[in-house]
């Protein structure tokens, strides 16, 4: 015979906790070491309130009393709520109307898509943060002179522009972002330049030859530089110097985005500026971030726009490994992962960095593009007033007159149907595992007929704008993924409110 635990009340259901996790009371409320992270016997940065709520200020672990039941008992989301006594309020839940802590409506709140969002900061997963610098404009003015002379004495240099064309940049790339040449070393008043004297008494700034490569401030002005030393002048002294930041520059990050008008389809974090110059001639739909170091420093503004994107490709250097340790570069895409969850690590398939690739024949658009989701189109709307859902051509919106009613029971003897489209698209539609396959493996775009009416019961609950645009969506995505199936619930994989699964599964779709 069972036998009926006793109820516990909020009080005891503290006292339990605090007990089994040595709690102290402490000013009103319990505190101790965190039972997720631990934290030493001495510590008491997490607390629990009077009313269940919980936070450790370690880590990220919080919540209120259910989150508690939840996740620390094992209680379903009902059997928390009824074990602490307390009435559900959840009403954005997506089952709160057939749940019974809630209101027995009986309806199901339609799903929406969760926003992206860079996952809390800690110590082991937060990037740096700065708010950038601009130069003093008496330095400013002398750099932009220098970008503009090293403009026109590139073009006096053959090879070096078959060099920076092998690695991605062509004569309109090297344009486009004012890649100059020095051609020699120079020595700049530092005080001409509002620079402070040095210590060991030297009025002059050094400024090498070589490679320019200069950053700009949102409004175009000059706000860093850096020099590409040659091999040459390496060779004769401070041989391991490959690049200079001269004094006096800004701090911004170089940033490009797409040109107005074009798609944001994702960013790539880079680590050298001429990488990232590449990147961005190659592909004109992504975001490009030249951080200069492995783990350089971002300001808050553009860290919260790359969180906004869909896709964040951290492309830095491929380094070996070193004495078993691993490389600077994969150690630090490791904390870009840490912090945003739908970040990728996308070195390049061959070669330390995307101009190494460039150079051994690689196509930059190529590679980037395979990171990206892939892009869908949809086809302009025919010109009518009514606008017909296209998995259903003679189908006015939302059921109206005409509609072809499906059903479970219409799947054509186990054979398929082909419904062709206004804009003379078509798929097949069957129920025989079989032939799905088959037609599946031929490269064809196939529906069952549950799933028609899984689509069409969603396109109902839209505008006319949103159905066209959702059936559209899901055509693209068969065609893409063909042998995915659509299935009501459970983990969402797309932001449709449906999940793509492998067909066919060990029982046809429900």
């Amino acid at each position: 015979m069972a036998i009926k635990r006793e109820k516990r009340t909020m009080n005891h259901i503290l006292k339990e906790i605090a007990s089994k996790y040595n709690l102290k009371r402490k000013s009103g409320r319990w505190a101790g070491p965190c039972p997720k992270c631990n934290g030493s016997s001495k510590s008491d940065k997490f607390t629990i309130k009077d009313d269940g709520g919980y936070k450790c200020y370690s880590c990220d672990f919080k919540g209120d009393i259910i989150t508690w039941l939840r996740e620390m008992e094992g209680m379903s989301c009902p059997e928390a709520f009824q074990e602490a006594e307390l009435d559900c309020t959840r009403t954005s839940c997506p089952v709160y109307g057939k749940c019974r802590m809630g209101d027995g409506s009986g309806s199901t709140a339609p799903r929406r898509r969760k926003a992206l969002s860079p996952l809390p900061p800690s110590e082991k997963n937060s990037l740096p943060v700065a708010d950038p610098s601009d130069p003093h404009p008496a330095w400013a003015t002398w750099a932009s002179t220098q970008v503009e002379k090293g403009m026109e004495k590139i073009k006096k240099q053959p090879a070096v522009l078959n060099w920076l064309a092998e690695r991605g940049l062509d004569a309109i790339a090297i344009a486009r972002f004012r890649i100059g040449w020095l051609d020699h070393d120079q020595r700049v008043d530092r005080e001409s330049l509002q620079l402070p004297i040095k210590e060991d008494g030297k009025t002059k700034l050094w400024v090498p030859g070589g490679l320019l490569i200069q950053i700009p401030s949102p409004g175009g002005a000059v706000n860093r530089i850096r020099v590409r030393r040659t091999k040459q002048a390496r060779e004769k002294f401070l041989h391991d110097l490959k690049y200079l930041w001269i004094q006096g520059s800004g701090t911004r990050p170089l940033i490009i985005r797409p040109a107005a008008g074009e798609k944001y389809r994702g960013v790539v974090v880079i680590e050298t500026e001429l990488d990232a110059f590449a990147i961005a001639a190659a592909h004109h739909q992504v975001m490009v971030i030249g951080i200069g170091t492995v783990l350089g420093p971002l300001p808050p503004e553009v860290l919260e726009e790359i969180a906004s994107l869909a896709t964040i490709l951290v492309a830095l250097d491929a380094d070996p490994k070193k004495a078993g340790k691993q490389g600077p570069g994969p150690a630090a895409a490791a904390t870009w992962l840490g912090q945003f969850r739908h970040a990728r690590y996308w070195p390049v398939p061959t070669g330390k960095d995307p101009g190494e690739y460039a150079a051994a024949g690689g196509s930059l658009f190529d590679w980037i593009e395979a990171g990206l989701i892939p892009e869908l189109t949809s086809p302009p709307p025919p010109p009518s007033s009514s606008q017909d859902l296209p998995v259903s051509p003679d189908c006015h919106q939302k059921g109206g007159a005409g509609c072809e009613e499906i059903s479970p029971e219409n799947n054509m003897n186990g054979e398929s149907r082909i419904i062709t489209l206004k804009d003379g698209r078509e798929f097949h539609v069957t129920e025989n595992q079989e032939l799905w396959k088959q037609l599946v493996a031929e490269g064809k775009t196939v529906f069952s007929e549950n799933e028609l009416i899984r689509l069409q019961a969603a396109c109902a609950e839209c505008d006319a704008d949103g159905a066209e645009s959702l059936a559209n969506a899901t055509l693209d995505l068969k065609a893409v993924f063909s042998g995915a199936y659509i299935k009501r619930g459970g983990k969402k994989i797309d932001h449709y409110g449906y999940q793509l699964e492998e067909y066919p599964p060990s029982e046809p779709p429900e």
